[in-house]
């Protein structure tokens, strides 16, 4: 749980900031007589759509400026205390009941506040771990979700595509072997996430997530 969020502070950041992310780093052509410390990686966001067949990373930078300019101005929100989101992490939800008690926390930093709960799942013999995530300021996640929509990956071995759920934009992912994720993104803040190995498609989660209570989430966006 502590490396999501330092992932969600450490992009939050970034997002406050104005600038479009940086690029990869390129290698050297020539090893340097002093080499510096390497470039750090991008931070990787839980749960952000990605498939083969992505629109160009031109296309991807131009729609994250747009969102980046759509916040100037605005106020942010602060994520909702832990103690809110963790009524939807019920018991049984879908036919998946609870292994363990479900577990909170609320971080801050500087002006970003961050929120996580989560809770293990048992259903016939697999498991998942239901997550969700409250940051309040990332239009580049929305952006990424929204620009999904327009991909889908199908093949003997694996799919990827988008789906909706009350009008909420999702991302579902299955592969060979019975890997399986499902991540939404609710109200345009509240990231729920959910995976599980050895699953035959990807369903068992969608329900899962259905029942969580998506309309009960989306009113907590104050």
């Amino acid at each position: 749980m502590r490396r999501s969020l330092t992932l969600f502070f450490v992009l939050a950041a970034c997002d406050q900031g104005g600038a479009a992310p940086p690029s990869p780093p390129k290698p050297p052509s020539a090893p340097a007589s002093t080499p510096g410390p390497a470039a750090p990686a991008a931070p990787a966001v839980p749960g952000a759509p990605g498939v083969a067949g992505m629109p160009t990373p031109e296309q991807i930078a131009q729609l994250q400026q747009q969102a980046l300019q759509a916040t100037v101005g605005q106020q942010q929100k602060p994520a909702v205390n832990w103690r809110e989101l963790m009524p939807l992490l019920t018991d049984e939800l879908a036919g998946w009941k609870a292994k363990e008690p479900a577990k909170g926390e609320t971080n801050t930093a500087g002006a970003v506040t961050v929120s996580q709960v989560e809770r293990r799942y048992e259903k016939d013999g697999k498991e998942t771990t239901l997550q969700i995530f409250d940051t309040a300021v990332m239009p580049m996640l929305a952006s990424a979700f929204q620009m999904a929509r327009m991909v889908s990956s199908d093949g003997s071995d694996h799919y990827a595509r988008s789906f909706e759920i009350e009008g909420h934009l999702g991302w579902e992912q299955w592969h060979k072997g019975g890997n399986a994720e499902v991540t939404m993104l609710v109200a345009k803040r509240f990231l729920v996430k959910a995976e599980a190995n050895g699953l035959a498609d990807t369903k068992p989660l969608t329900e899962l997530i259905a029942k969580l209570g998506v309309a009960k989430l989306a009113e907590l966006d104050k």
